[in-house]
């Protein structure tokens, strides 16, 4: 399927126990991923063709870094899912 095929999303907690399913179905719908979570190997082990970023949404920094992660990788960023 590729319901969301071009669509630029941003998922946080994308290693937790929902972020990580939700994240392989916006892959197989064809969204262009960043994916945010605070440990790079629980990311890189979701082998998804995705922008990684790690940091923590306490910090307030971290969303402002990831959104720009987005946008300089895809030239925006359409959607959010917040799954942590």
């Amino acid at each position: 399927m590729t319901l969301l095929r071009g669509l630029s999303v941003l998922v946080s907690g994308a290693t937790g126990g929902l972020g990580t399913p939700i994240s392989r179905r916006l892959a197989l719908e064809g969204a262009q991923l960043t994916l945010l979570g605070r440990d790079i190997r629980q990311l890189q082990a979701l082998d998804l063709d995705a922008c990684l970023v790690t940091g923590d949404l306490r910090e307030p920094e971290t969303a402002a870094r990831a959104a720009a992660a987005a946008v300089a990788e895809y030239g925006r960023l359409d959607a959010l899912v917040v799954a942590s």
